[in-house]
């Protein structure tokens, strides 16, 4: 199941909700607090249950142990459980920052009004834990914390959010530690004696849950490469400034640099990364270090012309500016309280009247803790193919993995249904992992509005709509219960998704194809389509929009089916119906012998036959015939992304067009040459915006259901079915973990397209039209 709301006994429901009795509550700032206590002998499993509102980052005796809460709205705001299995006796303190975006923290990031709000006891009918915050926390704001909203270097909108400034002067160094004495520091102010309210207010105006994530791994990584260039004094870089790298640019750490003079640092962690940065200094006081986190180096002039992202020389930097001041103190270090994702960091140090010293430029990468749990292997050419797709489709979806699933997570950091529904089904067959996807899936739901359509992405401080994302939200609904089985999650779902197809049917024209669709129906970002949105006419008869929204009324029935309505079954199934016959009626062009993309048939596309595929307007044989004339036609609309490609190799497989499924994922290969990329991009043009793309991963998809040919036939992975690639040029082995347990196989090519297949299975193997039971198999295709 998935969380609910924090029970009326719940220790953090009967706990003072606490703020700095002076700082404001709904504009930028971060406000410190702390609770020292002496105990006289030690505690065990002593838990903390802590939430705030926006962020948090929490220290005992100076360590961080947790950060959060994960990313949600108000009416779903998560509480962090953190045990601690042993306290020892003595001084000890407890201390949180609590960091406060306002309008400034991007368009993903959510919270009302600054709280902070910890229980540290188990039961309520006991007395108040020893942590529990109330008026004997101590807390100070934050004056060393300043939003950096402009920058010559900025790059993007501040709907990713802003940057951060630090002036090491006003921060109080050491403030999270048993030594430090608190001076100035004010009583907290008790906003609510307690969250409980019964008569059914919200006084805190957030609606408490446990957190469905575990915290986010964070693990140090290393840099590969760094420079150093001395800069003109008195002057500081721009965009339009390049590196001019030469023999003696490369340098070590620590490093130390003279007064009053300027240098640029540039580092290299090899591949893109989402990294806390951390800088640590010594002496130097009044010196400005300016930070740029840069996805890869462009020429001057242009923003998305990148070339190789190896290559620096003459390029120039723009990302995610951060900056700070040093104090002067020893071993200082400097960092933000939001990760950076990028792969080069770029340094801009001027100094005033003392030498500061570099000691170190560290980066500890976080992301959402997965484990890979399936893999493939050949040998050959076809083997170091396969080994690259795999590892660049796993960096992809590691930092496209955080709180929520991340579009990219350079720019807008955004969880869309259209880059999920395909991000789940890679976490479901790369770790055999639900967590996240369950998390987006409630995510998407608490998005909805008065009309029953979600948000075109969700956590969002506005609504955006992209009614074509609301029926690929019930893809992703449908792939849930055939990879994960669990009916008594989706059940709650169901009313919300019902809402969306009857919203779609009111849109349905008197002749059965839909009519016109408002705002964006997103398809895929090709150039014949304005904005990315399927071609209408003025009265609708899109037939890849009436398409979709057959399948979509497919997956429902399958839903209702395995739920147990079957009546529900049989009124979906029938409206599909319905629905094809009236698009094979108004959009079937005989003669071209493709689908044309409106009644009008003015225009014709790859996507129209793609949809009509998956839709299963046509029998199998008519389908490849119909996705063979579009890969024949000169004037035929082709796919605009990597994104959409996904779907045109679901139709392939699906029409048993094996052979051009496989060469379309040879399309990721080409795009690697003389890039530099370490991720999937966004699209296959050179001119890619985003280097990191989540909708991207379809080879780490590919690898294990095209190439092995394993996908769910039942509910759950109750059943799979093995139909693998028969032209593979090398023996082949791979391993996939499902819900019931692990399954083996292995290929060997026996020549004139003939495959020995071997697979031990936990469930039943459906293949060739035949049912096979669980357990190992030999078999010819």
């Amino acid at each position: 199941m998935f969380p609910e709301p924090l029970s009326p006994d719940h220790p953090l429901r009967h706990t003072p909700v606490i703020w700095h009795p002076l700082a404001a509550r709904n504009e930028f700032g971060a406000v410190m607090f702390r609770r020292q206590i002496k105990l006289r002998k030690a505690l065990r499993n002593l838990p903390l249950f802590v939430t705030a509102s926006q962020r948090f980052e929490l220290y005992l005796d100076g360590q961080l142990i947790a950060r959060g809460p994960s990313r949600s709205d108000p009416d779903r705001w998560n509480c962090v459980t953190v045990k601690i299995p042993q306290l020892p006796a003595g001084e000890h303190v407890l201390a949180a920052r609590v960091i406060h975006y306002g309008r400034l923290g991007g368009k993903a990031q959510l919270g009302g009004d600054a709280f902070f709000a910890l229980a540290s006891r188990n039961d309520i009918q006991k007395p108040p834990g020893p942590f529990d915050t109330g008026k004997d926390w101590r807390c100070l704001a934050d004056q060393s914390f300043t939003p950096v909203i402009k920058h010559p270097m900025r790059l993007g909108s501040i709907q990713t959010g802003c940057g951060e400034a630090v002036d090491g002067s006003k921060f109080p160094w050491g403030w999270n530690t048993t030594k430090f004495i608190p001076k100035g520091w004010l009583p907290a102010r008790v906003l609510l004696p307690a969250i409980f309210n019964e008569w059914g207010n919200r006084p805190l105006q957030h609606e408490l849950q446990p957190d469905p994530l575990p915290q986010m791994e964070e693990k140090e990584e290393a840099f590969q490469r760094l420079w150093k260039m001395k800069l003109p004094d008195g002057k500081t870089t721009t965009p339009e400034t390049p590196a001019i790298v030469n023999k003696h640019a490369p340098c070590v750490l620590p490093l130390q640099i003279a007064p009053k003079s300027c240098v640029r640092i540039i580092l290299d962690r090899g591949e893109l990364t989402n990294a806390y940065p951390a800088i640590t200094v010594s002496g130097g006081k009044a010196a400005h270090i300016t930070m740029v986190g840069a996805e890869a180096p462009r020429f001057p002039g242009s923003f998305k012309s990148k070339g190789n992202r190896d290559e620096i020389d003459g390029k120039v930097f723009a990302g995610t500016v951060d900056s700070f001041i040093s104090d002067g103190g020893k071993q200082r270090i400097f960092t933000t309280s939001w990760f950076r994702s990028f792969r080069y960091l770029v340094l801009e140090i001027s100094t005033a009247q003392q030498a500061l010293v570099i000691n170190a430029v560290n980066c500890r990468f976080s992301g959402y803790p997965m484990r890979h749990k399936s893999k493939i292997k050949t040998t050959g050419q076809l083997g170091r193919d396969l080994a690259r797709r795999e590892k660049l489709s796993w960096r992809t979806q590691r930092l496209c993995s955080h709180e929520t699933f991340f579009d990219c997570p350079h720019y807008e950091q955004g969880q869309f249904p259209g880059d999920t529904r395909i991000q789940a089904v890679y976490h479901y067959l790369a770790a055999n992992d639900d967590r996240l996807a369950r998390k987006a899936i409630d995510d998407f739901h608490a998005s909805r509005n008065s009309s029953g359509l979600l948000s075109s992405h969700h956590p969002l401080n506005s609504f955006h709509a992209i009614p074509t994302y609301s029926l690929q939200w019930i893809g992703m609904l449908y792939d849930f219960i055939m990879y994960r089985g669990d009916k008594s999650f989706i059940n709650r779902y169901l009313p919300a998704a019902r809402e969306i197809l009857a919203w779609f049917d009111r849109k349905k024209a008197p002749d059965g194809m839909l009519g016109f669709i408002p705002d964006a129906p997103f398809i895929d970002w090709t150039p014949a389509f304005t904005a990315g949105n399927a071609p209408q006419e003025k009265n609708g008869h899109s037939s890849i929009l009436t398409m979709l929204f057959a399948q979509a009324c497919q997956w429902q029935a399958a839903l209702e089916s395995a739920c147990g309505f079957p009546e529900l079954h049989k009124r979906y199934a029938k409206t599909a119906k319905q629905l094809r016959t009236a698009t094979r009626q108004q959009c079937w062009n005989a003669a071209r012998g493709l689908l044309a993309d409106t009644a009008a048939q003015n225009s014709f596309s790859r996507h129209a036959q793609v949809e009509a595929v998956l839709a299963g307007l046509w029998s199998t044989p008519q389908a490849r015939k119909a996705l063979l004339n579009a890969e024949r036609y000169a004037d035929i609309i082709p796919e605009g992304t990597l994104y959409y490609t996904y779907y045109v190799i679901q139709a392939f497989k699906t029409a048993r067009l094996g052979t051009l499924a496989y060469q379309r994922l040879q399309a990721w290969d080409r795009c690697l040459e003389d890039s530099g990329l370490t991720t999937w991009p966004e699209t296959l043009r050179q001119d890619t915006r985003s280097d990191c793309h989540a909708w991207s991963v379809t080879p780490g998809i590919e690898n294990l259901q095209l190439l092995l040919g394993i996908s769910p036939a039942e509910c759950g992975f109750a059943a799979l079915s093995f139909n693998p690639y028969h032209h593979l040029p090398a023996k082949t082995s791979g391993r996939l973990q499902i819900p019931a347990g692990t399954v083996d196989v292995e290929l060997m090519p026996l020549g004139r397209n003939k495959l020995q297949a071997s697979i031990n299975s936990p469930v039943p193997v459906i293949t060739n039209n035949r049912r096979l039971p669980a357990g190992h198999h030999l078999m010819v295709f």
